[in-house]
């Protein structure tokens, strides 16, 4: 029995501190206490967006000068592609239409050849029989 009043007298002891009301001095306490905690919290919080805004502002600014610059390269490629095309049409193109050009002129030498060779002959037999 006496350890059971003795348990009982020990919870008694813890539990009337809880049981006591807080008056509205103790609310307004824990009041600003929360609030002076919640504002330095947010303070913190608020340079460290900061913070970290400033930082991704400058990674944003090198990868828009990284795009710049690809461009920049992207437009050398393109103007150096078109050159090389352009070379490459004028090497293949131009003596491909000399040879044409010549071919064409060759058959017409043949030909006036041809026609020339048939008047010789033709010459030649009205020769023989018309000495």
């Amino acid at each position: 029995m006496k350890p059971i009043l003795f348990f009982i007298m020990i919870f008694g002891a813890t539990v009337l501190p809880a049981l006591a009301d807080l008056t509205s001095n103790d609310l307004n306490e824990i009041r600003l206490i929360v609030k002076e905690e919640v504002k330095a919290e947010i303070t913190t919080l608020r340079k460290e967006l900061k913070a970290d805004i400033t930082s991704l502002d400058t990674r944003i600014q090198k990868v828009e000068q990284g795009v710049v610059w690809m461009r920049g390269n992207l437009d050398k490629v393109h103007q150096q592609t078109a050159w090389i095309v352009a070379l490459i049409i004028v090497v293949i193109g131009v003596p491909q239409i000399i040879v044409i050009w010549r071919s064409r002129k060759d058959r017409l030498i043949a030909k006036q050849i041809e026609t020339l060779t048939r008047e010789i002959e033709t010459l030649k037999q009205q020769r023989i029989v018309n000495p």
